[in-house]
């Protein structure tokens, strides 16, 4: 089934390489919307970088195009449908054409089926939205209205990052949680799906949860974001596998103790003291540690100052994902 999904531009290396288990074809349209041929339900349910996901009408250049298309694949006659647009002249004309090849009526207040048409540089775009496949970068696990990250952007500074469920892995700045709570759901195997159950229109079955070997702990500085971190990770059924803590940054090898952590994946705020960090990391990292950070901040001269290496860097957007080890 052809499918069209939807992503932040920027992600779309993440997205291509997630959705390789799901299509051998993914055919990029425009920034940020791509079609593939795949089961719907396995990408809504597996998917974690992904914005949306909907039926592939077509790519057209004229509405007559669909004169002979057979919308009776997706509505019945007893169905109500819409069709959105921001020209009302399509509205009208789509509207007609798959009133007349189902026999099914038009409902503007509460349809049971919405078709889109997205106008692009010189063709159309329609789909036909699924519902509950829409804002699958919200995981119905925030209790938080002020997101410093995505959880789609959390996935894919995880997916950055070398973490393989072994040793101790620390987030010492967690904001609302979401770099921890994607980064064990990705070792458990579980997407977004099983947040989305409720509002989707097929049943998603509790998936078989693995243990998690590794120690994780949840750090900030900031004693509201472990408030929000402790409430969305509940949220999300994870609690059992997370340490929760809070530092100053400058006391923080005196909560970790010296060459301990293994991996540290994490944001890192707005308003940091960059040098402060690095003497703490140089502390408490083990000599074969891992480190992924996303940022805008300026990190060459720091790191390499305390003797950390950046072996890797990935422009996402305004920021930027640094994957650093011991040098």
């Amino acid at each position: 089934m052809k499918l069209l999904i939807t992503y932040k531009d920027e992600l779309e290396e993440f997205v291509k390489k997630e959705q390789e288990q799901f299509s051998e074809t993914f055919q990029e349209i425009t920034p940020g919307k791509a079609i593939i041929e795949a089961d719907y339900k396995k990408v809504i349910i597996q998917s974690s970088t992904i914005e949306s996901v909907s039926y592939f009408i077509g790519l057209i250049n004229e509405l007559k195009e669909l004169s002979d298309f057979n919308f009776k694949l997706f509505i019945k006659p007893e169905n109500t449908f819409k069709v959105k647009s921001k020209n009302r002249q399509i509205c009208i004309e789509l509207g007609q054409i798959i009133k007349d090849n189902t026999k099914s009526n038009v409902s503007l207040d509460e349809p049971e089926y919405s078709f889109v048409v997205e106008e692009l540089d010189t063709q159309k775009l329609i789909y036909l939205e699924i519902r509950g496949a829409t804002k699958l970068n919200h995981r119905n696990y925030s209790v938080s209205n002020n997101e410093f990250i995505t959880s789609d952007y959390a996935r894919a500074i995880v997916e950055s990052s070398e973490w393989k469920d072994n040793g101790v892995l620390l987030d010492p700045f967690c904001h609302e949680g979401y770099i921890i709570i994607e980064a064990i759901l990705r070792q458990l195997n579980v997407g977004v799906g099983y947040f989305k159950g409720k509002e989707l229109d097929f049943e998603v079955s509790t998936p078989k949860v693995k243990k998690i070997k590794s120690e994780i702990k949840c750090y900030s500085i900031d004693m509201s974001e472990i408030k929000f971190a402790k409430q969305n990770i509940k949220l999300s059924k994870l609690s059992k596998y997370v340490r929760f803590g809070f530092h100053d940054l400058e006391d923080l090898d005196f909560k970790i103790k010296e060459e301990t952590i293994d991996y540290i994946i994490t944001a890192l705020p707005k308003k940091l003291d960059v040098d402060k960090l690095f003497f703490q990391l140089e502390y408490i990292m083990k000599k074969t540690g891992k480190i992924t950070l996303f940022t805008n901040h300026e990190i060459k001269q720091q790191s390499e100052k305390y003797g950390f290496k950046i072996i890797n860097k990935k422009q996402i957007g305004a920021k930027t994902i640094y994957n650093l080890v011991k040098a």
